[in-house]
């Protein structure tokens, strides 16, 4: 099981040394994102929007649904536009209250309040080895071994420097 978070090249040592281990000891590695992580703090039953806060309005999210324990992806992770995301959310029709988790939500609470004003807060917003623990533990029950990569969500600065500068070419 793993779960590596932080800096594009911190994420690329971390799922390389996992897959070494895996490989030297023929044994299979699950991938579990940090959203995921987070969502398993809300324990009721919930649209759970996950947001880790990217700085300058952006965030990292993921959009699950916790239906009596089993946390279902609605949309995959992404990186978007605090802005975006509140609207797209808004025109959602959603069973259940959109409960957000994470320091985005913390950071973002009086907008996402302004523009969704029945949303709930966890109250706990840290990454857990014991919801680790459990999210790795599910997938392992529902045999979901997908080959663990690196999951970047956006471009690294290197990445965007070099688009701007090939696009400024043309």
């Amino acid at each position: 099981m793993i779960l590596v978070h932080g800096s594009f090249t911190g994420i690329r040592i971390g799922v390389a040394t996992v897959k070494a281990f895996a490989d030297s000891l023929n044994i299979k590695a699950i991938g579990v994102n940090s959203l995921e992580v987070l969502s398993h703090n809300v324990k009721e039953n919930s649209v759970i929007c996950s947001l880790i806060d990217a700085r300058k309005e952006n965030v990292f999210c993921e959009i699950l649904e916790n239906i009596d324990d089993n946390y279902v992806v609605r949309r995959k992770p992404s990186f978007e536009n605090i802005d975006n995301l509140l609207h797209e959310l808004k025109n959602m029709n959603l069973e259940y209250p959109i409960t957000f988790v994470g320091d985005g939500a913390e950071k973002n609470k009086e907008k996402i309040l302004n523009v969704l004003p029945n949303s709930k807060f966890s109250n706990n917003n840290y990454l857990s080895a014991v919801n680790l623990g459990i999210a790795g533990f599910k997938h392992f029950q529902n045999d979901n071994y997908e080959n663990v990569e690196p999951l970047y969500l956006r471009k690294s600065e290197a990445e965007q420097k070099l688009e701007e500068k090939l696009n400024g070419a043309k």
